[in-house]
């Protein structure tokens, strides 16, 4: 069964400021489009109902998560635990490393969340200065941080600089010049 748009349209808007995505109807453009490098993978319940989302972008340097979320309700049950570590496993057997972005490690919330993700295999890149381009014309970058499923000494400045260069270019349209 496919993914119901409306339900992961309402989690999209509920789960993420604007400034950290794009516009809902550009979304689901991706969501039922057919760029191959975009995919949807939904989240569901033991008993089949739909619980959350992932999307990742299948990119030359890395496999991007451009978005992980569940349903409030559904959190603190093991689900997103289980869906993340299906995806760590997917990646695992390929070349790149899984990438995502995360907000700095400044409360309780967003220490948690980086937390979540070091207890299912990722790495913080602490040294690694990172923003956020603007999802939309007029935004302002957001100061992030990157984590990645290998180890920063793994990756080395050079892969972590073409990793960020591609993901700006490809997921946000910005380029270096932009970056300032």
């Amino acid at each position: 069964m496919p993914i119901s748009p409306s339900s992961a349209a309402a989690l999209y808007e509920a789960a993420f400021p604007p400034e950290e995505r794009r516009p809902t109807p550009r979304w689901l453009e991706l969501v039922a489009g057919d760029d191959g490098r975009f995919e949807i993978t939904e989240v569901t319940t033991g008993d089949g109902r739909f619980a959350g989302f992932i999307t990742t972008w299948d990119l030359t340097t890395c496999r991007y998560v451009e978005h992980f979320a569940i349903l409030a309700t559904e959190r603190g049950g093991g689900i997103g635990g289980a869906a993340f570590d299906d995806l760590m496993k997917r990646v695992r057997n390929g070349s790149k490393p899984l990438v995502l972005e995360v907000e700095e490690p400044a409360d309780d919330l967003s220490r948690r969340r980086i937390a979540f993700y070091e207890r299912h295999g990722m790495h913080l890149l602490r040294e690694t200065p990172y923003v956020q381009p603007p999802y939309r014309a007029g935004g302002q970058p957001l100061p992030m941080k990157l984590m990645s499923s290998r180890e920063p000494a793994q990756l080395g400045a050079e892969e972590t600089e073409r990793i960020i260069r591609e993901i700006h270019r490809e997921i946000y349209a910005w380029s270096p010049e932009d970056r300032g």
